[in-house]
């Protein structure tokens, strides 16, 4: 009883640990996308006419939206949201924990955990989309199931393992498709029938596409060349020839500490990493050839390389494994340790990866290392691992209090949020992981070890929130604001709301007319698509958005904080047979906004100033009917 109260508490230590280093930061990133989803499912003669929902062409394929929809309309956005970031993060970390204890052992699995809570979790080119994100999206729910599968397929509970990777492909089937794959060669190492009923799937996936199978059909449809054009500019992560040389090096990095955990484990916990390693070969081989060189509709929108997450999470919990077996080995392997190690404080180089080769290489050729052992190189070499390691927390932490500091007080990240974001403590951590494993700490009651734990997870819970944001915070917590709705109810239709991009949803119930959030979903559709870029190019056009990346590639100067309304450009804009009832913008003051109705927002959106100057609030806006335009 004593021993299993204190599993328990550790276990719970140990959920608490990710989610210290995972806050919460709101509605952001692709959660953004599924919350307007819900909104617009519950509105739909409002938001639900937002080109991105009408002409939306992804939402029917997960079971996601349909249980967030209730969720939304009982608790609201903010704390719906919240709710499911929640609980997404702690059965992800639940996951995540039975499968490191089935990895390393129950007394080791701090190692495992750490490691994956600390790594860098990002794994799209960009750098924006991450594994275990603590928002409201089914992304984390099918990792979360993904990783109970493959703790599943480690316990030879098959029928288990297919359960939770079937309720992986229901919430998210781009997701689940690396742990399904990773299943299927884990088992076909041992028995060719996996291989061949793997096979057989793919065979007849093409033969149904081949006869015209909804959906499956795109299998074989090219992208015409418009469309493609198109989803190269904005959705540029898609086709890994413009990916950057940082991306291929870390995933070489990555590559190399899963090949490394693989050869220095055995049984079944080297089989999984090595059908890991071979599903994110294969998977980018895929994504390569028929995703961006000869690109074919359907593996566009499928998304092979998102097997990269579970690669970066393999790499994080190989990391800790490969420490935990050299460290164990004796002083000449720890010396790989510590190359291992140096290479992750300068990951996304190839100075990173030939480093990461490096321990690689020595550890599979057995070169003997006793000699540097016995001498100083091993020591000095695990002291420019401290110091490196403090290095980086110093300077890290300047430049992090360096831009808070001159960040207004509603857009300023605490210098600790920013230092996480960077994965400043990453190698730290996963080193304190591995001391933690390979020489517990003295042993305490059962009773001291659940009071320690449970302060713990409560001093978590009070600070996972880190809203610091003002205007996100404001843009969902305030909802429809009576005086907009009161100005805008002179003539329905859409809001085409310069500078922003979900507040005619939350602040007036309108759809956009055109907004940057709404190219989140266009590679699942050629008109939406379609509608966008000529829409955003009348306004780069008119002069009111500037391209800076929003469709194109090229980079250039940010959009005008307060853009040109004037007389003649919105009689122009207006005549559109498609115009939008009204028109919204920032200004500097009352006095700029002759013919217009001047509306206070509840929050502050902040954009630099000009050449990059200080950050401006802006929360003064001028409203204009697009129904008929008049002198100024």
């Amino acid at each position: 009883m004593a021993q299993s109260f204190r599993r328990a508490a550790a276990c719970a230590a140990l959920v608490a640990c990710i989610a210290l280093l995972r806050p919460y930061t709101g509605i952001v990133g692709d959660s953004v996308l599924y919350m307007g989803g819900a909104l617009a499912a519950l509105d739909p003669q409002g938001i639900g006419q937002d080109p991105m929902w009408r002409l939306d062409g992804q939402m029917r394929f997960s079971l996601f939206p349909a249980l967030l929809r209730p969720l939304v309309a009982s608790l609201g956005a903010e704390r719906a949201a919240l709710v499911v970031a929640a609980s997404g993060l702690l059965l992800w970390s639940a996951a995540l924990v039975v499968l490191a204890r089935l990895l390393a052992g129950r007394e080791k699995a701090v190692a495992v955990v750490l490691a994956c809570a600390g790594f860098s979790a990002t794994y799209n080119s960009h750098a924006t989309i991450y594994f275990g994100e603590p928002v409201a999206t089914p992304r984390v729910f099918a990792e979360a199931a993904v990783l109970a599968a493959l703790a599943a397929t480690l316990c030879g509970r098959a029928a288990l393992a297919a359960l939770f990777a079937a309720l992986a492909a229901l919430l998210h089937p781009v997701m689940a498709l690396a742990g399904v794959g990773a299943i299927v060669v884990f088992h076909g190492a041992s028995d060719r029938r996996w291989l061949i009923a793997g096979f057989a799937g793919a065979v007849l996936l093409v033969g149904a596409a081949l006869l015209g199978a909804p959906v499956l059909d795109r299998l074989t449809t090219p992208i015409d060349a418009q469309w493609l054009a198109m989803l190269r500019g904005p959705d540029d992560y898609l086709f890994p020839t413009t990916w950057p040389e940082r991306v291929w090096q870390l995933m070489a990095q990555r590559g190399a500490t899963v090949a490394l955990a693989a050869v220095v484990t055995r049984g079944a916990t080297r089989r999984l990493f090595v059908s890991i390693l071979v599903v994110a070969v294969a998977a980018m081989a895929l994504t390569l050839v028929l995703g961006d060189l000869y690109p074919l509709l359907l593996i566009v929108q499928a998304q092979p390389w998102r097997a990269g997450w579970l690669l970066a999470l393999a790499a994080a919990a190989g990391f800790a494994l490969c420490g935990l077996a050299l460290w164990r080995e004796g002083p000449a392997s720890r010396i790989i340790f510590a190359l291992l190690a140096l290479s992750w404080l300068i990951d996304s180089s190839a100075a990173g990866a030939l480093l990461a080769g490096l321990a690689l290489a020595l550890r599979c050729a057995r070169v003997d290392l006793s000699r540097f052992a016995e001498g100083a190189a091993g020591r000095w070499l695990w002291i420019g691992v401290g110091l490196l390691s403090l290095f980086e927390i110093v300077a890290n932490y300047r430049l992090a209090a360096a831009f808070t500091a001159a960040a207004p007080a509603g857009a300023r990240p605490p210098p600790y949020w920013l230092m996480l974001d960077g994965h400043v403590f990453a190698v730290p951590i996963a080193l304190l992981g591995v001391y933690l494993a390979s020489r517990p700490p003295f042993r305490v009651s059962p009773r001291v070890s659940a009071a320690a734990s449970a302060a713990f997870c409560l001093l978590v819970a009070a600070s996972w929130r880190q809203e610091w944001d003002t205007f996100r915070m404001s843009l969902v917590r305030s909802g429809r604001q009576s005086a907009l709705v009161d100005i805008l109810s002179a003539r329905p239709g859409p809001v085409l709301w310069l500078g922003g991009n979900q507040e005619a949803w939350y602040w007036a119930g309108r759809p956009n007319w055109a907004a940057g959030v709404q190219g989140m979903g266009i590679i699942f559709s050629r008109e939406l698509t379609l509608t966008w870029f000529e829409r955003m190019q009348a306004l780069i056009d008119q002069g009111w958005i500037a391209d800076g990346g929003t469709i194109s590639r090229t980079l250039s100067k940010p959009d005008p904080i307060y853009p040109d309304i004037s007389t003649d450009k919105r009689e122009r804009f207006c005549a559109r047979p498609d115009a939008p009832a009204w028109l919204i913008a920032p200004i500097p003051s009352e006095s700029a906004a002759a013919g217009a109705t001047v509306w206070r927002a509840p929050g502050r959106r902040f954009a630099f100033g000009p050449n990059e100057g200080p950050m401006i609030g802006l929360d003064l806006l001028a409203i204009y009917s697009c129904a008929r335009v008049t002198s100024d």
